[in-house]
């Protein structure tokens, strides 16, 4: 009986360690089993994940191009105002879709912010992986006048010539510059003058476009002066403006500039090209109190300064861009913009800011609705300037590239500041 109690205790302990051996190696089997599923799941959610973000992007490019075409009608195109006084949309990507909301502030400021959230299917489940962008952006005004106040532009009695060129079109320029001999008549000046029934006097200045004025607005024009088309130019009579070239229902807003951004950094001085620069701006946003002396921009900048610009000279190298903020008073001694593209340079002056003159040749977009203007001497002004008042103290042309018109060039549209990922 003893011994085979012994066998049967014997038999009994092979059997539970067989046992226990098989559990472990089974558990042992189930872990690598699910370790094995959750790494597959984790490749297949890290591809899901990657492929959210060009989906949600694609939010942002739609709202993007809806913010620059439908500034003014936001209810449109498929888009609908939600229940958090946001514009929203949603549409389908491959397998994928997006959900975007445009937050205008109500339309009261030229800023917006978009958040777009991209969602992707988990392979063979009918669960969606969501990712969520958001990104802020500031509209750039496009220019519709070669000069616009909101109270005078002052010709000084001088026999200034504002005509226009378009950069993009060989039949309206040459190699992309002012040809005077291929010069059009889109340089409208518009000015509220002040008050209606105001009388403007543009002295001997011949506008090759329409002068926009308030209601009931009249205008003086001198011995020399001529207002209208390209054929008027050359054979209406002078000290006249063609019939229909006054157009005196005026009714647009100059609003004023916001800060787009901060935090921007400090620029370095550098040498480029052989010279010594106090600032140099490449790739990025900068932000500094004043900026003097000579600069150059290498890349795409923008720029914010607080304070005063006093600058001896600006350079602008070829495929370069820069959008210019100032909070102070500006003067630009020389500008050297190499790009040859007005819309290339963008000068924004804020409320603060209430002075600047242009002292040499300059080439860019200035939108400065707060301050006076002074064009010193006979100076060559290729773009566009908008302002609270403008004055000419020479025989200073003004030529107004046509590229400005377009709301997708360089200086229009909706410009990103800020990426954040939520």
């Amino acid at each position: 009986m003893t011994i085979h109690s012994k066998l049967r205790c014997q038999q009994g302990t092979i059997l539970i360690t067989t046992l226990v051996a098989m559990m472990i190696i089974g558990m042992a089997l189930l872990t690598c089993l699910q370790l094995a599923k959750n790494q597959n799941q984790l490749v297949f959610r890290s591809q899901i994940w990657n492929a959210c973000l060009p989906v949600a992007e694609a939010g942002l490019d739609d709202a993007l191009n809806h913010c620059t075409w439908n500034y003014t009608n936001w209810v449109s195109n498929g888009w609908a105002l939600s229940a958090t006084n946001s514009y929203c949309r949603s549409n389908t990507v491959n397998a994928g879709w997006y959900l975007v909301h445009i937050a205008t502030n109500s339309g009261g400021s030229n800023s917006v912010t978009i958040t777009s959230t991209g969602y992707y299917p988990m392979p063979g489940s009918a669960t969606y992986i969501p990712r969520t962008v958001q990104v802020k952006a500031f509209k750039v005004p496009t220019y519709k006048f070669a000069m616009m106040s909101k109270h005078e532009i002052d010709f000084n009695g001088n026999g200034c010539r504002v005509d226009s060129y378009d950069s993009r079109d060989a039949t309206k320029s040459t190699g992309g510059f002012y040809d005077s001999a291929k010069a059009g008549d889109k340089a409208d000046i518009a000015t509220y003058v002040g008050s209606p029934l105001a009388n403007y006097n543009i002295g001997n200045g011949n506008i090759w476009g329409h002068v926009y004025m308030g209601a009931n607005g009249k205008v003086q024009v001198g011995s020399n002066g001529k207002v209208g088309g390209v054929a008027y130019q050359g054979s209406g009579p002078k000290g006249t403006i063609q019939p229909g070239w006054l157009r005196t229902d005026l009714n647009v807003s100059i609003p004023d500039v916001t800060v787009p951004f901060s935090g921007g950094i400090p620029p370095l001085p550098g040498i480029v090209g052989g010279k010594l620069y106090n600032a140099v701006f490449s790739d990025g946003i900068y932000q500094m109190s004043t900026l003097s002396g000579d600069a150059i921009v290498t890349g795409n900048a923008l720029i914010y300064v607080t304070g005063t610009i006093d600058c001896d000279l600006l350079r602008i190298q070829t495929n370069a861009t820069v959008r210019l903020y100032c909070g102070g008073s500006f003067k630009f001694r020389d500008t050297d913009n190499q790009t040859q593209r007005a819309v290339n340079f963008g000068i924004f002056g804020l409320p603060s800011c209430k002075t600047f003159s242009l002292d040499n040749e300059f080439m860019g977009a200035v939108y400065a609705p707060e301050a006076s203007v002074t064009i010193n001497g006979s100076r060559q002004i290729y773009g566009s300037v908008v302002a609270d008042a403008v004055r000419l103290t020479g025989g200073a042309d003004v030529h107004f590239d046509e590229a400005l018109l377009d709301p997708k060039s360089s200086n229009g549209g909706f410009i990103i500041t800020s990426w954040t990922e939520l």
